[in-house]
């Protein structure tokens, strides 16, 4: 059988590279029926705690609000969110808020949102589009978010529009 292993060296990543009490950990895989590469890949995309997601096309209309991707359990530090409304929505949003919960059982609660997007005080948002809004974005348009969800167990975008139909899709990663 053949193997191969991996060293994580005393990096300071603890949590992640799975260094206890100040020594390295070697972590030995049997190789033949799994290329290296893929184990590498997985390695490195437990230690960067990145995922992406994307939402299906939803169809968000003015009768409460709508979720449209909600992201969990893993305790990331940074979002980076794209909202795009196709071509063919009949209406804007009008209402776009980021909710988090702190554990499983957790409730969810307004992080951003509403007029929180044009306030530059917020220290839990980075970045927003001005043009458009994120809560403003219209058929064919796109805006983009960078937010601070430090510690969050869960989060999740959810919207409304004051009329008709606006068909919206979220994309992005978390890290």
């Amino acid at each position: 059988m053949a193997e191969d292993t991996v060293v994580f060296p005393n990096d300071g990543l603890a949590a992640n590279s799975g260094n206890v009490n100040n020594k390295t950990q070697r972590i030995t895989f049997a190789t033949d029926d799994i290329p290296l590469n893929t184990i590498n890949d997985s390695i490195l995309s437990l230690l960067n705690n990145n995922i992406s997601f994307a939402s299906a096309e939803t169809s968000v209309g003015p009768s409460g609000y709508t979720s449209l991707v909600s992201v969990s359990s893993g305790n990331y530090k940074y979002a980076g969110i794209e909202i795009a409304s196709s071509a063919s929505s009949t209406a804007p949003l009008s209402e776009l808020i980021i909710q988090v919960k702190d554990h499983t059982s957790g409730e969810w609660y307004d992080l951003i949102g509403n007029d929180d997007w044009t306030d530059t005080n917020i220290p839990t948002l980075i970045f927003a589009t001005s043009s458009p809004r994120p809560d403003q974005v219209d058929a064919g348009e796109t805006a983009h978010i960078r937010l601070n969800i430090d510690k969050a167990w869960s989060f999740r975008v959810v919207a409304k529009t004051a009329s008709l139909t606006a068909l919206i899709t979220v994309r992005g990663y978390a890290a």
